[in-house]
Protein backbone atom coordinates (compact mmCIF):
# COMPACT_ATOMS: atom_id res chain seq x y z
CA UNK A 1 0.00 0.00 0.00
CA UNK A 2 1.01 3.65 -0.65
CA UNK A 3 1.61 5.58 1.93
CA UNK A 4 -1.03 8.89 2.57
CA UNK A 5 0.57 12.16 2.95
CA UNK A 6 1.26 13.36 6.29
CA UNK A 7 -1.22 16.77 4.38
CA UNK A 8 -4.20 14.38 3.74
CA UNK A 9 -7.41 14.91 5.13
CA UNK A 10 -10.17 11.82 4.59
CA UNK A 11 -13.39 12.89 3.00
CA UNK A 12 -16.13 14.41 5.03
CA UNK A 13 -19.43 12.27 6.17
CA UNK A 14 -22.01 12.73 4.20
CA UNK A 15 -25.44 10.76 4.96
CA UNK A 16 -26.40 8.19 1.54
CA UNK A 17 -29.87 8.01 0.72
CA UNK A 18 -31.53 5.23 2.43
CA UNK A 19 -32.25 3.01 -1.07
CA UNK A 20 -28.91 3.06 -1.79
CA UNK A 21 -27.21 1.59 1.42
CA UNK A 22 -27.66 -2.06 -0.58
CA UNK A 23 -24.67 -0.86 -2.45
CA UNK A 24 -22.66 0.15 0.95
CA UNK A 25 -19.80 -1.25 2.24
CA UNK A 26 -17.20 -0.40 5.35
CA UNK A 27 -14.54 1.93 4.56
CA UNK A 28 -11.43 1.95 6.28
CA UNK A 29 -8.84 4.84 6.51
CA UNK A 30 -6.54 2.48 4.97
CA UNK A 31 -8.90 2.51 1.60
CA UNK A 32 -7.89 4.55 -1.03
CA UNK A 33 -11.45 4.91 -1.09
CA UNK A 34 -11.68 7.24 2.32
CA UNK A 35 -10.14 10.10 0.85
CA UNK A 36 -12.07 10.07 -2.31
CA UNK A 37 -14.62 12.66 -3.67
CA UNK A 38 -17.23 10.49 -4.55
CA UNK A 39 -17.51 8.32 -1.12
CA UNK A 40 -20.46 9.24 0.95
CA UNK A 41 -18.21 8.76 4.15
CA UNK A 42 -20.15 7.24 7.15
CA UNK A 43 -17.61 6.36 9.60
CA UNK A 44 -18.27 2.94 11.51
CA UNK A 45 -21.31 2.35 9.45
CA UNK A 46 -21.13 1.35 5.62
CA UNK A 47 -19.95 3.82 3.49
CA UNK A 48 -21.17 4.38 -0.51
CA UNK A 49 -19.66 5.15 -3.48
CA UNK A 50 -21.09 7.39 -5.97
CA UNK A 51 -19.47 5.73 -8.56
CA UNK A 52 -21.71 2.35 -8.05
CA UNK A 53 -22.31 0.58 -11.07
CA UNK A 54 -25.00 -1.49 -9.78
CA UNK A 55 -23.66 -2.37 -6.42
CA UNK A 56 -20.38 -3.25 -8.29
CA UNK A 57 -17.72 0.32 -6.73
CA UNK A 58 -15.23 1.08 -9.52
CA UNK A 59 -11.88 0.68 -8.57
CA UNK A 60 -9.94 -2.71 -7.40
CA UNK A 61 -8.51 -4.68 -4.15
CA UNK A 62 -5.78 -5.84 -2.30
CA UNK A 63 -5.83 -9.39 -1.46
CA UNK A 64 -7.27 -8.09 2.23
CA UNK A 65 -10.12 -6.23 -0.04
CA UNK A 66 -8.88 -2.61 0.27
CA UNK A 67 -9.34 -0.63 -2.57
CA UNK A 68 -5.55 0.21 -4.00
CA UNK A 69 -6.39 1.67 -7.29
CA UNK A 70 -9.42 3.23 -8.90
CA UNK A 71 -9.66 5.24 -11.88
CA UNK A 72 -12.49 7.08 -10.77
CA UNK A 73 -10.50 8.50 -7.80
CA UNK A 74 -10.14 12.30 -6.83
CA UNK A 75 -8.96 13.47 -3.77
CA UNK A 76 -11.70 15.03 -1.87
CA UNK A 77 -12.02 19.01 -2.16
CA UNK A 78 -10.92 19.45 2.03
CA UNK A 79 -7.36 17.71 0.97
CA UNK A 80 -4.89 19.45 -0.18
CA UNK A 81 -2.34 17.08 -0.32
CA UNK A 82 -0.39 17.14 -3.85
Amino acid sequence: MQPISAHSVPATFREPPAELMIFSRSISDDDLCAWCKHLWYSPGESSLCQRHAGGDWPGATDADGYFQHCGDFSRAANNDAP
